[in-house]
C-alpha cells in the first residue's frame, strides 16, 4: 500500500487495483496540485455537472496517484493486441474527459451557457453523453467514505468488458461533439458563440 501526502492510497483486492483519493469538493485536494490545473465549480452549478466534475477529477487523480495514467502509444507501436488496444482506448477516454472537464467548467460559470446546454435541442446528444459518462464513472467508484473520500477501482488495459464500455462512451461522446459543432451554423448567434470551442472536433 502506498500513501502520499495528498491522502491517496493504492491497494489491491484480488486482481483489482483500488485507489483512494480526496474529492475535489474538498479544499485540501488542491493543496498539492499545480495552481490552475483544476478549478472548483461554483456551488450553484447544475448537479449533474458537479457530479461529473467530481468523479472525472477523482478518476484522473486515482490513475495519476498510482502511476497508471495511460500514455500515448508510440507511432511505431501497433495497436493489435488486447493490451495495446486497451491502452489506446483508455488514453482516448482520458483525452475526452479532459476536453469535457474544460467545457463543463466554462458552462458552469456562465448561467446563459447553462441555459443553452439545458434547453437547446442541439446539445441533447452532449447532455446524454455527460449523463452516460457519469454512469461509467459511478461504475468505477467502489464507494465513498465520509464526505470527501472516494475509492475507485481502476480499469486495466486488459479488462476487456470494461474497456468495451469505455470505447462505447468514447464513440458516443465524439459523435455528440461533431453533431454540436456541425449544427452550430444553424443555431442562434448566442448558441454559435457557445459552440465555438467545440468546432475543433469537426
Amino acid at each position: 500500500m502506498i500513501r502520499s501526502r495528498s491522502r491517496r492510497r493504492r491497494t489491491t483486492r484480488g486482481s483489482s487495483l483500488l485507489a483512494i483519493v480526496t474529492s475535489c469538493r474538498s479544499d485540501s485536494s488542491y493543496d498539492h496540485k499545480v495552481p490552475g490545473s483544476t478549478s472548483k465549480l461554483p456551488g450553484k452549478a447544475p448537479s449533474n455537472l458537479k457530479l461529473f466534475h467530481e468523479l472525472a477529477v477523482g478518476i484522473k487523480d486515482a490513475y495519476t496517484a498510482v502511476g497508471e495514467m495511460p500514455k500515448r502509444l508510440d507511432e511505431s507501436q501497433e495497436i493489435n493486441t488486447l493490451d495495446t488496444k486497451g491502452r489506446a482506448i483508455l488514453r482516448n477516454f482520458f483525452e475526452n474527459i479532459d476536453f469535457l472537464l474544460g467545457f463543463v467548467h466554462e458552462v458552469s460559470v456562465d448561467t446563459a451557457k447553462q441555459g443553452v446546454l439545458k434547453d437547446d435541442t442541439t446539445f441533447k446528444s452532449l447532455r446524454d453523453a455527460i449523463k452516460k459518462c457519469n454512469k461509467v464513472l459511478e461504475g468505477m467508484l467502489v464507494r465513498r467514505e465520509g464526505r470527501y473520500t472516494l475509492i475507485f477501482r481502476l480499469i486495466k488495459s486488459t479488462d476487456d468488458k470494461e474497456i468495451t464500455k469505455l470505447k462505447s462512451w468514447n464513440i458516443k461522446f465524439e459523435r455528440s461533439i461533431k453533431f454540436v459543432a456541425g449544427n452550430s451554423n444553424n443555431s442562434t448567434n448566442d448558441s454559435e458563440a457557445d459552440t465555438e470551442s467545440l468546432k475543433s472536433y469537426d
